[in-house]
């Protein structure tokens, strides 16, 4: 199953750090759910809920078209 990585920013050092990313379907129904996304930080060993702008971003990614 294909997953969809996404950035978000560390509460802890302010780096946008990439995120593996989880499978599209997953996503959506976080998304719709209004249910928490997590996101870690390899460096600082954080881990936090991505914030509104950034679920929006998550929301428009996945709107785009996939590439072929």
């Amino acid at each position: 199953m294909d997953t969809v990585p996404f950035y978000a920013e560390c509460p802890n050092c302010g780096s946008e750090r990439v995120q593996p990313g989880l499978p599209r379907d997953e996503l959506l129904q976080l998304l719709e759910a209004g249910a928490e996304i997590p996101a870690y930080c390899s460096s600082c060993d954080e881990h936090w809920t991505v914030s509104t702008e950034e679920r929006v971003d998550i929301a428009r990614s996945l709107a785009r078209p996939k590439p072929k």
